[in-house]
């Protein structure tokens, strides 16, 4: 196996990683979001706020990956190793295009604004 084909398997395998990590959070502050929790005054904004920032990570993985993508790239150039930074690269890309192809297409009718997307 190629530099190059790990990097792309340690790319997609990050971003599984990455994802199951942001579901197991979300997962974990199910007890904040009841019906009766959305309803004024029920839940905090600060909480409410991680909430939708775990929710955006979580499905658009394609770009939140920059948060544990890049550092491995800084690394791997530091250490000279180009040809795993090329694969990384294409793993990210990868990712990213379709991440970011389902995000969009699927995002609107997850959120409260699909009316305004989708008629």
């Amino acid at each position: 196996m190629s530099a190059i084909s790990r990097g792309i398997f340690t790319a997609v395998g990050l971003n599984l990683i990455a994802w199951g990590f942001y579901s197991v959070c979300l997962s974990g502050m199910e007890g904040y979001f009841s019906p009766e929790a959305w309803q004024p005054g029920g839940v905090a904004p600060p909480i409410r706020a991680l909430h939708n920032a775990l929710v955006y990570l979580s499905y658009g993985i394609g770009f939140s990956q920059a948060l544990h993508i890049s550092p491995l790239i800084v690394w791997l150039t530091a250490r000279r190793r180009f040809e795993f930074v090329k694969g990384v690269i294409i793993g990210a890309l990868i990712t990213a295009l379709l991440c970011g192809g389902c995000f969009a297409l699927v995002f609107p009718y997850v959120t409260s604004q699909s009316n305004v997307f989708w008629r």
